[in-house]
């Protein structure tokens, strides 16, 4: 069979008449085939006719015209529609396709933009140059807008000239590029950085923000892989690392340190995040990074703030109980002292433990100053003269390989503070520069001078509220610090110095004190530049009050009745025997409860009441007010080592007359009572 099929296949291809024409006899009628049944399915079609090819042509152009996604229009010599597909119709609104064709074209024109659009058809009709697109404002039937685009040829229609005209609606085009521009707006004049890198890392796009923060131009960066952007720090391998991380999760969190071109370092936080397509498909990574440098370093102040905050309450506490021991030292040694001859080696021996605990007692003094409980009477202190006078103090004690300068600008130098205090913030931070230079030398530069500190520059100065400030500052050529030290360097007890060379206090105080002004303290060091300290304090816009010292009297006594009242038993047998020795008789308690009600069954029996202010049961200050209640004239002396709660002020709104601080030295004890007594016109 196959054979025979294919002989009469053959066949047919030797006989091209029978192979084109006699399959079918086509007189009219369709007639049974000429070939056998088989080949029945084989049909081959004749050669079309010039007719027939352009009326298949004319069909192929209505079907591309009419399925076109644009518009299509002819327009006619008098600009009227003569042909419009379908999607022209649909474009502007028109339930057919005649009821477009009666419109004038115009008509579909907004008349903001009719004239334009209508002169450039005018212009492509007679063969001149036009835009090769135009926008416009499309006008629908029911009068809504939308944003069109044309574009048009020059043609030739029944022997005139026409133009074709192509309509695309831009709509969406022009709302997502608006979109797009309100998006590279907000991404150029945002305050954080934006990086976007294709899949593999190269730089496609960076804003503003980073080209200021970096200090790098756009060609520098844009064409460069991320990681050329980013490790200029030298930390590498950190990005490195961090970059083949990303190769896997495609996203990060965290905080990076980046060198500034300045030399110094800005902390950001550092969000990554891919784009992708519909499909899923990586296509760029975005990379955020804000500047929390500022943030940073007001965390560190607060941390810093809130330590120091805690270790003053320790040291508050220290302070009390250290206070009694010292008194209870110091107390028996004055005593031991009158009872051995001024000759013996003894009394050399005593007067060594009199020395040491006043040196202890100044130690206590730094810690509450520290602490910011040591409350001082402060006066009006003019600070030049104290200035130059401490710096000639310190010329004797400082190595002559250290040059010393020292200058004070004219000024107002008028500050509220107590002398010594001030005096003591120089010296310790003199003597911590002194240290710095001790082995090659250098110069120590003290200066000061007026500064007006800014509400805008106050947050680099723990929040100083704006005003005049006295600028003093004291600077330094020696070995410097590095960032950790510096972190550290206001903390008690904390010191680079080797053992016996310093107890770390220094700094401690001086923050202390300043703090206690209502000041601030500043430093800026790197290691072999030196450092410098700046401290700020405000001005008193007065002319000072120089504060006389009043020369040491004779130790001064008494016949008086002193009723001496402290819960360490050992303190008020202490003070009964040095109060017996100035002359007065003295009931000493270690009970505040027994004393008052001593007191209240013989209030005549006592001129004078020397009471702790720790105790319990009864405070100091409570006691002084329920003996009050009882005789209202009678002085009280209120002796305190620390308390929250009690200051020279507060003592003398409760009608407090003399106010000390432990541990008490006898001279300080005997002239408080005669002040006392004399406040109440009971003196001698």
């Amino acid at each position: 069979m196959d054979r025979k099929r294919s002989r009469r296949l053959k066949a047919l291809s030797t006989n091209g008449r029978q192979k084109q024409e006699g399959l079918f006899k086509l007189n009219g009628t369709q007639e049974k085939p000429l070939l056998p049944a088989e080949f029945a399915e084989v049909s081959l079609p004749r050669p079309p006719s010039p007719e027939d090819s352009s009326r298949d042509g004319d069909e192929r152009y209505r079907i591309v015209a009419e399925n076109a996604m644009d518009g299509i229009a002819i327009v006619a010599g008098s600009l009227s529609f003569i042909f419009a597909n379908r999607r022209c119709v649909q474009m502007f609104g028109f339930a057919g396709r005649d009821e477009l064709l009666q419109m004038p074209f115009g008509g579909v024109i907004h008349p903001d933009d009719r004239e334009r659009i209508l002169e450039i058809v005018r212009k492509s009709q007679r063969g001149e140059h036009v835009p090769p697109r135009c926008e416009f404002k499309g006008l629908r039937k029911d009068g809504s807008l939308f944003q069109a685009e044309s574009s048009q040829a020059r043609t030739v229609y029944a022997g005139e000239p026409a133009t074709i005209v192509y309509f695309r609606d831009i709509t969406e085009r022009k709302r997502a590029d608006e979109e797009r521009r309100r998006l590279s707006l907000i991404a150029e004049q945002a305050p954080e950085m934006i990086i976007v890198t294709d899949s593999s890392g190269v730089v496609q796009y960076v804003n503003a923000a980073f080209l200021k923060n970096s200090g790098r131009k756009g060609e520098e960066v844009v064409g460069a892989h991320v990681l050329e952007c980013a490790s200029g720090d030298g930390n590498r391998s950190f990005y490195e690392a961090l970059w083949a991380r990303l190769q896997k999760e495609r996203k990060w969190t965290g905080r990076i340190t980046l060198k500034r071109q300045d030399g110094g370092f800005n902390e950001f936080d550092v969000h990554v995040s891919p784009m992708r397509n519909s499909l899923g498909e990586l296509l760029n990574q975005v990379v955020t990074c804000r500047d929390v440098t500022a943030e940073v370093i007001l965390g560190q102040q607060l941390r810093q703030a809130h330590k120091m905050e805690a270790i003053g309450t320790l040291a508050g506490g220290i302070a009390h109980d250290f206070n009694n021991i010292l008194a209870a030292i110091i107390g028996n040694a004055e005593l031991a002292l009158d009872d051995v001859p001024a000759a013996s080696g003894v009394h050399h021996n005593l007067e060594q433990i009199f020395q040491a605990s006043q040196r202890a007692k100044d130690l206590v003094k730094q810690i509450l100053a520290f602490s910011r409980r040591d409350n001082q009477e402060a006066v009006l202190v003019e600070a030049g003269p104290l200035v130059s006078e401490t710096m000639k103090l310190l010329r004797s004690s400082i190595p002559a390989t250290i040059d010393i300068r020292h200058h004070v600008e004219p000024g107002q130098d008028v500050i509220m503070a107590d002398a010594g205090r001030l005096q003591q913030i120089l010296m310790n931070l003199c003597s911590n520069a002194a240290h710095a230079m001790r082995e090659k030398g250098g110069v120590l530069e003290v200066g000061l001078r007026e500064h007006q500190v800014t509400n805008d520059g106050a947050a680099s100065l723990a929040d100083l509220p704006g005003g005049s400030y006295l600028m003093i500052t004291v600077g330094d050529t020696g070995h410097g610090m590095t960032e950790s030290v510096m972190e550290r360097i206001f903390d008690p007890f904390f010191t680079t110095k080797k053992p016996g060379e310093g107890t770390g206090m220094g700094l401690a105080v001086v923050h202390g004190i300043v703090k206690s002004l209502s000041g601030a303290v500043t430093v800026e060091s790197r290691p072999g530049k030196g450092s410098t300290f700046t401290v700020y304090l405000p001005i008193v816009a007065r002319e000072a009050e120089r504060t006389v010292q009043e020369a040491t009297l004779p130790l001064p006594g008494g016949k008086e009745r002193i009723l001496f009242v402290d819960d360490e038993t050992p303190i008020a047998e202490m003070n009964c025997t040095i109060l017996h020795r100035l002359g007065y008789e003295v009931t000493a308690l270690s009970s505040s409860t027994e004393a008052f009600e001593v007191f209240a069954s013989h209030p005549e029996a006592f001129d004078l009441v020397i009471t702790d202010q720790t105790m319990p049961d009864l405070t100091g200050a409570e006691l002084a007010k329920r003996i009050r209640s009882v005789r209202r004239d009678t002085p009280v002396i209120l002796v305190t080592g620390f308390s929250e709660t009690m200051d020279a002020e507060r003592a003398r709104k409760i009608g407090i007359n003399q106010l000390l601080m432990k541990p008490i030295i006898k001279q300080e004890l005997a002239e408080a009572i005669r002040s006392a007594m004399e406040s109440q016109g009971k003196g001698r």
